[in-house]
């Protein structure tokens, strides 16, 4: 017997589908030059957009409350990479079946609404209390730290990736740097 959590996951999912189906449809309308934004349309939209404003915020409680073992297995690379294509993607390349190519007006709105989404994106990557665990301490130094700190922290946390990958074993991080000469005072 279905628990009633199970049932209103089931729901939920229903409605997830039934949206995707709708805004596909919808798509399709708009390509083929037949979509008119009638105020039911509108409404449907935006009760998309609000339906997936409450997804996000709820992944965001997620990503902060689940336990590192299990936020690991929802939030890696292999389960954001399409999402984050799906997001950053203008698709502008060969349009296909699923894809769109944008036009004039949407590839503007597309490339504004990127450009502020990527400088909040830099913006919370270059924080140095989340590249002090990533970089070691050598790079840090390295690459400096006086005039433009945000570039040098995405500079070395770049440079410190792509060695982590060619390197069996890391120096010490900024943040373990620190730690260790904590311990020694």
């Amino acid at each position: 017997m279905l628990r009633k959590n199970d049932v209103k996951m089931k729901r939920h999912q229903r409605v997830h589908n039934d949206y995707i189906e709708w805004v596909k449809y919808q798509n399709k309308l708009r390509k083929e030059g037949l979509f008119r934004a009638s105020g039911r349309v509108r409404a449907r939209f935006k009760r998309v957009r609000d339906h997936c404003k409450e997804d996000l915020r709820f992944l965001t409680e997620m990503a902060k409350l689940l336990p590192e073992d299990q936020r690991a297995q929802v939030f890696n690379a292999e389960t954001l990479k399409s999402f984050f294509e799906a997001i950053f993607n203008p698709k502008l390349i060969e349009p296909g079946p699923d894809k769109r190519v944008l036009d004039a007006k949407e590839y503007r709105m597309w490339r504004e609404r990127m450009a502020s989404l990527l400088e909040e994106t830099l913006d919370i990557i270059a924080q140095e209390r989340l590249i002090q665990h990533f970089v070691p301490y050598e790079i840090h130094l390295l690459v400096g730290n006086e005039l433009l700190p945000a570039i040098n922290h995405l500079k070395a946390l770049y440079y410190s990736l792509f060695f982590e990958k060619r390197k069996e074993k890391q120096k010490k991080t900024i943040f373990e740097a620190k730690m260790s000469r904590i311990r020694r005072a």
